[in-house]
């Protein structure tokens, strides 16, 4: 896939390759176990990107953001060693986020 789908793939490559400490902070979040058999999870986001689901980038945006908030309500304690992680993953996407929208090409579909 070219244009957005592509980005988005890179986006979502450095969110699960993200690590610190040696601890590889997606792994959690890489199957339904930690935020329900329902919602997303980063593999189920891969293989739709993979299998061109999407109608454009912001239903990427919408179903990585899901397992953020997912994740919230489902562990609610703030120092909880899960939400520390996703915090994590959250603030790097967020920063790739930013940088994605701000050099996208404008007439680019999706």
């Amino acid at each position: 896939p070219a244009g957005w789908p592509r980005e988005c793939m890179n986006i979502l490559s450095k969110l699960i390759a993200y690590e610190k400490d040696d601890i590889k902070y997606a792994l959690p979040f890489l199957r339904p176990s930690y935020i329900g058999d329902t919602n997303p999870n980063f593999t189920d986001i891969q293989n739709r990107l993979y299998l061109n689901l999407y109608r454009n980038h912001l239903d990427f945006h919408r179903d990585v953001v899901n397992i953020f908030r997912t994740c919230e309500r489902n562990f609610p304690d703030a120092s909880c060693e899960l939400r520390l992680m996703i915090g994590g993953i959250e603030k790097l996407f967020s920063e790739i986020w930013s940088r994605y929208l701000l050099y996208r090409k404008p007439n680019e579909v999706g």
